[in-house]
């Protein structure tokens, strides 16, 4: 919860497990270590997923609930 008014709460969204997530939904052999994704095979891809992440992407994360 945010202490200062008049936000009651603040969402925070972790990009590192939303391009996570996107590389698992596409099958993509990734490995993580600590901030870093690293994608063995199609690196290629790996940015074009990164470059997707959008404004929309982030409200639709913080309107669930």
């Amino acid at each position: 919860m945010c202490p200062y008014f008049p936000f009651s709460a603040r969402v925070c969204l972790n990009q590192h497990h939303w391009l996570a997530l996107r590389m698992q939904q596409e099958a993509i052999v990734y490995r993580q270590c600590n901030k870093r994704l690293l994608a063995m095979l199609r690196p290629k891809r790996l940015q074009e997923l990164a470059d997707s992440l959008t404004a929309q992407d982030l409200l639709r994360c913080a309107q669930k609930g």
